[in-house]
């Protein structure tokens, strides 16, 4: 899990926002970042692990929290 939330954090970074808060929750850790004025979070899930499918995964939600929906 420890590496999912680098690489999502990584991710972020990447396409410009520093602004990067993380919480744990339950079942979830959340990362909350400014996207374009307002905010956004992706939520990793704590049991996951390092999957080929988790990297495309992480991007489309990432992609998706910066664009708003």
């Amino acid at each position: 899990m420890h590496r999912i939330l680098r690489d999502t954090i990584d991710l972020i970074r990447a396409a410009g926002r520093t602004d990067i808060i993380h919480r744990q929750r339950s079942r979830h850790t959340e990362v909350a970042f400014n996207a374009n004025g307002r905010p956004a979070r992706v939520l990793v899930h704590k049991g996951a692990e390092t999957q080929h499918y988790e990297m495309p995964r992480l991007r489309s939600q990432v992609r998706r929290a910066m664009e708003g929906r």
